[in-house]
């Protein structure tokens, strides 16, 4: 009888050794069950703190692509005119404005220079006028004109001469990719269902084909 009270008592102390290991463990999970909770609470606070970054970022970001070519809205670039070694800059804009058959003010220009381009050989003419009514004059012109070197002087080899708006970096790529897939539309418009070209014969030709063989496309771009 003793020794069945001896062994009752043992088992006694270790169901209480199991119970206390148990409410240990209980507890434990409990902590981290709340640590996970309030690592998830965080997560989730971060996730929105980076949105509203990111989202900051890019409305800072178009506003300093918006201030960039604001800085440019006088401005005009001239491509394809020859340049010597000791020109005066401002002689060549007042033969180009006779060329384009514009008003030439002197007064009206606040900064001309060249600048070297990776897509021509003659160092681009960047002119900044003081009013946008000025720039814009010479852009209509440029629009109604064909314009070769040898309007300018008929000293320079012959060759075409573009003017354009001064744009960023940035908004010539829109404008190169724009116009890129302007061209991919009118490769894809001459191909038949089948994917064959069906052949020049009776094949309407591209917009801009026609435009130029009417002569209504300009090289002034």
């Amino acid at each position: 009888m003793k020794e069945s009270r001896e062994r009752f008592s043992g088992l006694e102390t270790l169901g209480q050794e199991v119970k206390d290991v148990v409410e240990e463990f209980r507890v434990k999970i409990l902590v981290l069950e709340q640590e996970n909770t309030e690592l998830k609470k965080n997560m989730v606070d971060n996730i929105q703190m980076n949105k509203g970054n990111n989202q900051e970022i890019r409305l800072l970001k178009r506003e300093l692509l918006e201030l960039q070519q604001s800085a440019h809205r006088n401005n005009i670039e001239i491509k394809g005119v020859p340049s010597s070694g000791k020109e005066d800059i401002l002689m060549v804009m007042e033969a180009i404005a006779k060329a384009l058959d514009v008003p030439y003010n002197r007064g009206e220009l606040d900064v001309v220079h060249r600048m070297p381009t990776s897509d021509t050989h003659h160092p681009t003419i960047i002119a900044a006028f003081m009013y946008r009514g000025t720039r814009d004059m010479w852009l209509a012109a440029a629009r109604k004109k064909k314009l070769m070197t040898t309007d300018i002087s008929t000293l320079l080899e012959p060759g075409p001469v573009y003017i354009n708006s001064h744009l960023t970096c940035h908004n010539k790529f829109l404008l190169a990719r724009a116009k890129q897939h302007v061209r991919d539309e009118e490769v894809g418009s001459s191909m038949d269902c089948r994917g064959k070209d069906p052949g020049s014969e009776g094949r309407r030709k591209p917009r801009t084909e026609r435009m130029r063989r009417s002569g209504r496309y300009s090289r002034v771009r």
